[in-house]
């Protein structure tokens, strides 16, 4: 009877060793897959490809699509240096106008104070407005003028 007990053990070892090899082949598949999925971090791609491979490069190849590419970015640097520009001219403009009407805001309320317009304390507070503007101008020209360095440094750098 015993004998027979051990041929059961001894299957339902051998099936339960079965089971578990089966089991970490399954495991084995499922990291297969995962490190097929993973590649070399491109999202685009199951092979880990070189800078370029696989992009809609149309008919170019080589030499062809480098100068392509490198004409794109040296355009792109071009026309980031005149939107600067043309910022940089709109913010100097900007200014040359802010100051001319600070120019005649004092101009007119000296002409009121003199004539007797405006009393002592209006004065004080107008020119105190002023000169919080003036302060205003002298900021955003620093600003430009810092701009302006950067891009000229970026230039020297390219």
């Amino acid at each position: 009877m015993r004998e027979k007990e051990n041929k059961v053990r001894g299957k339902s070892e051998q099936a339960r060793e079965k089971k578990e090899k089966e089991d970490d082949d399954d495991d084995r598949e499922d990291d297969d897959k995962e490190k097929v999925n993973k590649g070399n971090g491109n999202k685009d791609s199951v092979n880990p490809p070189g800078k370029h491979k696989d992009q809609n490069k149309g008919d170019l190849r080589g030499k062809e699509y480098g100068a392509k590419t490198a004409a794109e970015a040296k355009e792109k640097v071009k026309e980031k240096a005149e939107k600067t520009d043309k910022k940089v001219e709109q913010t100097r403009k900007a200014e040359s106008e802010a100051r001319e009407k600070i120019k005649v805001a004092k101009e007119k309320i000296e002409k009121q104070k003199d004539a007797g317009e405006i009393s002592e304390e209006e004065y004080n507070e107008k020119s105190e407005r002023i000169a919080k503007a003036e302060e205003r101008v002298a900021a955003a020209e620093a600003k430009a003028v810092a701009a302006k360095a950067e891009e000229a440094k970026e230039k020297a750098k390219n």
